[in-house]
């Protein structure tokens, strides 16, 4: 529900009713943005200690995991011989996981009951957020790169 939802909202309204979809795109994906933020912020303030005392560890876990995403997908385009404009949308696919989806598993106790966890979600809520913050760093700057090299096909 938490993906197919909006997806199946976005394309019927894309669909039957193309000039509002045309109208409501630019504030959507900033709200989206806002509230991905905002689960970010809520995980960050909950568990800030724990951030700063573990920092070097979140941060290297994060950013081995998303250069081998990228790297994966970047190597497995260019192994598939699949044209530059689908290589760079490969490596983007496989390098930039939904950390906010993440985020709202890890928040719904019907799947992670508090019982299991004893209440403490910190660590792996943390390296969610940070996950989160990171691919939209990571994801921009690959994305700036490849707009701003030309396409040789």
């Amino acid at each position: 529900l938490l993906l197919g939802l909006p997806i199946v909202l976005g394309l019927l309204c894309t669909h039957y009713l193309p000039k509002l979809a045309k109208k409501i795109e630019k504030p959507a994906q900033w709200i989206s943005i806002a509230l991905f933020m905002g689960m970010i912020i809520v995980s960050f303030s909950q568990n800030w200690r724990l951030f700063v005392e573990n920092l070097f560890y979140i941060v290297i876990i994060v950013l081995v995991h998303n250069g081998l995403a990228l790297g994966t997908g970047y190597l497995g385009a260019t192994l598939g011989k699949v044209g530059q404009r689908d290589r760079r949308s490969l490596t983007i696919e496989v390098g930039i996981q939904n950390s906010g989806l993440g985020l709202i598993l890890l928040f719904n106790p019907a799947i992670f009951p508090p019982e299991i966890w004893h209440g403490h979600y910190g660590g792996m809520l943390i390296i969610t957020a940070w996950w989160g913050i990171w691919h939209i760093i990571s994801g921009l700057s690959v994305a700036g790169v490849m707009r701003r090299t030309p396409l040789k096909e």
